[in-house]
């Protein structure tokens, strides 16, 4: 459900001066109207595209470079997101193309955002044991540790009742003997 800015900020007049200063250039305007992004504003800027992906319901890292030259067929963005709680989240997606002067001639940065999107992520709860989190050892060394504490409790439990039934013996005996 992305916006695309058709007009951002100053692209309409960006757009009329770029195709009234090239109108003898059949590929600087396309049938429908449409500009090469790369010389809108003339030969002498570079262009690059950056894309900002921003959340506080995820730690983000990005993979790669931020921005990257737009005079390639395909630009690409990867990132890590890892969701810090359940539920639906919100993740704020943004592209912007920015023109650089080649030369240092007096031409200035300008910088256009194009697209920006809210997307919503539902981040569903982790099962309470994951997978990976048991093995047939850790199993093993479970059920092996419960029958050993069993039979040490119950080793223990029989030594404490022996000594507590001896020592109402001598209590038994003292009082019979009166002493």
């Amino acid at each position: 459900m992305g916006h695309c800015f058709a007009q951002p900020a100053n692209a309409e007049q960006d757009e009329t001066v770029y195709c009234a200063s090239h109108s003898a250039d059949s590929n600087a305007c396309n049938k429908s109207g449409s500009t090469n992004l790369t010389e809108l504003f003339g030969s002498g800027y570079d262009i690059f595209a950056s894309a900002n992906l921003s959340t506080t319901s995820f730690d983000v890292q990005l993979l790669g470079s931020l921005e990257q030259s737009a005079n390639q067929v395909k630009i690409e963005w990867n990132w890590n997101i890892f969701p810090k709680s359940s539920g639906t989240q919100v993740v704020n997606i943004g592209i912007t193309l920015h023109w650089k002067p080649i030369s240092s001639n007096g031409g200035k940065d300008i910088i256009r955002q194009i697209w920006v999107t809210a997307s919503t992520i539902t981040v569903n709860p982790l099962p309470f044991i994951q997978p990976g989190q048991v093995t047939i050892s850790g199993v093993a060394s479970g059920i092996l540790g419960t029958l050993l504490t069993g039979s040490s409790l119950t080793w223990w439990w029989d030594g404490r009742k022996k000594k507590q039934e001896e020592k109402e013996k001598m209590n038994t005996t003292t009082i019979l003997n009166g002493k």
